[in-house]
């Protein structure tokens, strides 16, 4: 399987990094025999869409390729099985 993974810090301080997040869904997909096709990154406010460029272009290339995600508003609260159950599939 293909996926695509997805990571956002609000902030630069306290020591946010993406590559946190990043890290243990790059171990998931690597336990799961799942290819990464992409990984897109956002450094914004939770609430500030608009500055969430990542975010957008991977909405635009799951609707480029008819990919359906069932969870458009995912959240970073969950673990990385979750995470990714709720990213871009079949790229």
């Amino acid at each position: 399987m293909r996926v695509a993974l997805y990571a956002r810090v609000s902030t630069d301080d306290k020591e946010q990094n993406p590559e946190t997040q990043l890290y243990a869904l790059r171990n998931f997909c690597r336990d799961a025999s799942w290819e990464i096709h992409q990984e897109y990154v956002d450094r914004a406010r939770a609430k500030d869409y608009k500055h969430r460029e990542a975010w957008q272009q991977l909405q635009k290339d799951a609707r480029l390729r008819g990919v359906y995600n069932p969870w458009p508003g995912l959240g970073r609260s969950g673990n990385a099985s979750t995470w990714l159950r709720t990213g871009m599939t079949g790229v």
